[in-house]
């Protein structure tokens, strides 16, 4: 039987800070040497005259279509100086999306509007819904991140038939967390869970320079009709947490990188 193996990534691009330039050579050489077929980014830079765009510089550099999603809109410092623009969602593929669209999500005036982003579209003959999103960052509020994640699922669980739904982003929440095992006590574990190879990749922690347990970037994958799917993780690692001869990394936090077998 003839296994085929879908790679996916998930990264926090980190905005405009630091050295965005930079920092963009990072996140391509990267992200190139790892050769993912599905890339889900969050904070992603974009002026709104579009003149920048993270997402899009990716695309190009990989060779990957790039569906984006503006939000978050607001004046940021850059490199260049202060500039109106955001801090979206992005999905790099290299088959073109079916259909798209933006889910909002419940959200707290202290921390503004989220969103997650969704996409039909084909992957190694596989036909999947990918979510792409951002949860709250307030410290307090688990309980918020499981009310967006409860949106998030059954929104999925509506839309996707018995397909298989690819979800993944800065969910801003680690094992244990009420919001996890709610994600748990639905039967969606976290790639990290369902596979890790401690010796070869000895890092857990998703952010540059933190506690090696503050996992808080995911892949996680579902189906409606679970008996039906015989798509399974295969491998999980993270990646792009080498700094360069400057000192600068790709972003604050790392990618992760996750092997579906089918």
């Amino acid at each position: 039987m003839n296994v085929k193996t879908i790679r996916v990534v998930t990264l926090n691009t980190w905005k405009c800070s630091g050295d965005y330039a930079r920092r963009l050579r990072r996140m391509a050489e990267g992200l190139r040497a790892l050769a993912p077929d599905l890339i889900l980014l969050q904070e992603v830079f974009a002026t709104i005259d579009g003149a920048r765009n993270t997402g899009t510089f990716l695309a190009e550099s990989l060779q990957m279509h790039c569906c984006f999603q503006p939000a978050r809109k607001k004046i940021r410092g850059s490199q260049d100086g202060d500039v109106q623009s955001y801090s979206g969602l992005a999905v790099l593929s290299h088959q073109p999306h079916l259909a798209q669209g933006l889910l909002g999500l419940p959200c707290d005036s202290r921390d503004g509007d989220r969103w997650a982003q969704w996409l039909n579209l084909r992957l190694r003959d596989q036909r999947l819904m990918v979510i792409n999103t951002h949860l709250t960052h307030l410290a307090s509020e688990e309980s918020l991140r499981q009310q967006q994640l409860e949106v998030i699922v059954s929104f999925a669980a509506t839309k996707a038939g018995n397909g298989l739904v690819m979800m993944g982003g800065d969910l801003n929440t680690g094992s244990g967390e009420p919001a996890m095992n709610w994600l748990e006590s639905q039967q969606i574990l976290p790639a990290f869970n369902a596979w890790r190879e401690t010796e070869a990749y000895p890092v857990s922690g998703t952010l540059v320079g933190e506690d090696d347990n503050a996992c808080i970037d995911h892949l996680l994958r579902f189906s409606p009709a679970e008996s039906k799917s015989n798509i399974h993780w295969s491998r999980c690692f993270t990646a792009l947490g080498e700094a360069d001869d400057t000192g600068t990394h790709a972003s604050d936090h790392l990618a992760v990188v996750g092997e579906l077998s089918c």
